[in-house]
């Protein structure tokens, strides 16, 4: 089973877009866990619609941040596999099915999204060594969390995923600290598999980066990998 946690804060206007495409995926052995953090403009009245099925978990909870909104899809998942999806993009046609297909003998399987170039021409895998050097330098591969599929045990065994609750690039720590603890290859899907949608009023728009920020989080980054 998949897991595929959204978090949704204010996204009514693409939220149902994005379940309807995880919901017509080729593969379906899939729960979908929607994790409602405190949206006031009706997204949560658009995923109640689909808490009725059977393979929908809906969670709502007081708003506390993306980092907590993933953590607790995270305890609540029973899938042996997590992906994360953001609330305003979508899951290309067969990308659950292409990427477990390529899942055998690893804890961590990375996607193209669309529009990325990067990975079209990446090798096969990445040992664990190439892989969180490329992470941390920010060398081509992508640190969100989307467009990856993550064992859940690596994820549960990573303490400190969910432990950084910034205001910007949390996603990148959080990777981080679960390439950390995998010590197996990292297996390349080269296939678009999601649509990332480039918002302005997302926080890569709105919350900029400051020198002390940065000074901050390459120190975080740091006490990670040391």
């Amino acid at each position: 089973m998949i897991s595929v946690i959204i978090p949704i804060y204010n996204t009514a206007e693409y939220v149902e877009e994005c379940i309807q495409s995880i919901q017509s995926q080729s593969y379906k052995n899939i729960e979908l866990i929607l994790v409602n953090d405190g949206s006031t403009d009706g997204s949560g009245e658009i995923c109640k619609r689909y808490e009725h099925l059977q393979n929908v978990i809906y969670i709502e909870k007081a708003h506390q941040g993306v980092v907590e909104a993933r953590k607790q899809g995270v305890e609540k998942a029973r899938g042996e596999w997590v992906m994360f999806v953001d609330s305003y993009d979508l899951l290309l046609n067969d990308a659950i099915c292409k990427m477990v297909e390529l899942s055998d003998g690893c804890n961590i399987v990375i996607g193209r999204w669309q529009g990325d170039e990067f990975l079209k021409n990446a090798p096969d895998f990445y040992n664990w060594n190439d892989y969180l050097y490329n992470l941390y330098s920010h060398v081509g591969l992508s640190t969100a969390p989307w467009a990856k599929l993550f064992r859940k045990r690596l994820i549960s065994e990573s303490t400190m995923a969910f432990y950084y609750d910034i205001e910007r690039a949390e996603d990148f720590l959080m990777n981080i600290a679960i390439a950390v603890n995998n010590k197996l290859d990292v297996k390349v899907c080269r296939d678009e598999i999601y649509f990332y949608r480039l918002r302005q009023t997302s926080i890569v728009h709105t919350k900029l980066f400051s020198c002390d920020y940065c000074y901050r989080l390459c120190n975080i980054a740091d006490s990670i990998v040391k």
